[in-house]
């Protein structure tokens, strides 16, 4: 089963952006997440098109269980 860190951020544009980080680390929290959001917002760290990161509106992990049929 492959597992997927999926963050919603809000952008000053008013636009979103999806961060999808494959294998997250085993239990990571909600507030480990959000600790690296802050700091990401708080150092203007990513751009998208001139936007800059305002928040957060979600974070999930997403599984995938793939089955091969013979």
């Amino acid at each position: 089963m492959e597992t997927t860190l999926v963050i919603v951020l809000t952008l000053d544009s008013g636009k979103k952006a999806t961060l999808k980080l494959a294998n997250p680390k085993q239990g990571i929290t909600r507030a480990e997440v959000m600790k690296v959001v802050a700091d990401i917002i708080g150092k203007n760290a990513m751009d998208f098109n001139g936007a800059l990161v305002a928040g957060c509106e979600k974070v999930y992990l997403s599984k995938l269980d793939t089955e091969i049929l013979a």
